[in-house]
């Protein structure tokens, strides 16, 4: 293959890969009635569309039916089923379809139908998306995946973070801990010794006083007695 056909494949493959890959949605299709209401002064609601931009205007034709023409920015909300949403310079929305015009968006279901120039139009019959003229078709990023920045977002913070200013040490010296240990080798031998408690001396019981013995009666000779008893008695 030589270089010249090798760079067209290439440039081949990058626009499959920007055609393909996806985009996010605009943040004004997450907003409610009454924001968009608050957002553009000019509103039209037709059955099932709802109109809001900053100018419109609106036409009779020969049968007496209604066609706007919205301008200055307008944003179209179809509540059909799926929804669908439009924002362009120029929406138009007659009784039959409507047309969005230029450098448009239009979202249906996970699609995005993107107006590459002024020249392009896509017509919005019923829930079908017809497009005329240039332009792509991509499908809606996710949440996770537009929260994601850019690698050209992603360059810029790296390369404007400040500067990470590195702590210096300190002049101070920490003690060492060999004199931590000696401090405490001393303090444990300067320490009083803890003092044991005396025990209390034993009680002395007191000493019993000596047994007193019942003294011995005299003894009765009864030999003596029996004499005594005999012998005659004076006169």
């Amino acid at each position: 293959m030589s270089p010249y056909r090798f760079c067209l494949f290439v440039a081949a493959l990058s626009l499959c890969g920007c055609v393909h890959s996806p985009v996010p949605a605009p943040p004004e299709f997450q907003l409610s009635t009454d924001a968009l209401q608050q957002q553009y002064p000019a509103t039209r609601t037709t059955g099932a569309a709802h109109l809001f931009a900053h100018e419109i205007v609106t036409t009779l034709d020969e049968f007496g039916r209604e066609t706007h023409q919205a301008s200055g920015g307008a944003l179209l909300l179809k509540e059909s089923n799926p929804p669908i949403h439009a924002k362009a310079s120029t929406i138009v929305i007659t009784p039959n379809f409507a047309e969005v015009h230029g450098e448009a968006v239009v979202k249906k279901n996970d699609r995005l139908y993107i107006g590459k120039d002024d020249s392009t139009k896509i017509i919005i019959d019923g829930t079908a998306i017809k497009p005329e003229g240039p332009h792509l078709v991509r499908t809606i990023a996710a949440e996770s995946d537009q929260q994601k920045p850019s690698k050209l977002e992603e360059t810029t913070i790296s390369t404007t973070q400040e500067p990470v200013i590195e702590a210096k040490p300190s002049s101070r010296r920490e003690p060492k801990k060999t004199t931590q240990s000696v401090a405490s080798k001393s303090t444990s031998k300067t320490a009083p010794s803890a003092v044991k408690p005396k025990a209390n001396p034993p009680v002395s019981k007191p000493a019993s006083p000596p047994a007193t013995k019942p003294k011995a009666l005299p003894t009765t000779d009864r030999a003596r007695l029996l004499e005594l008893m005999r012998a005659p008695k004076d006169p």
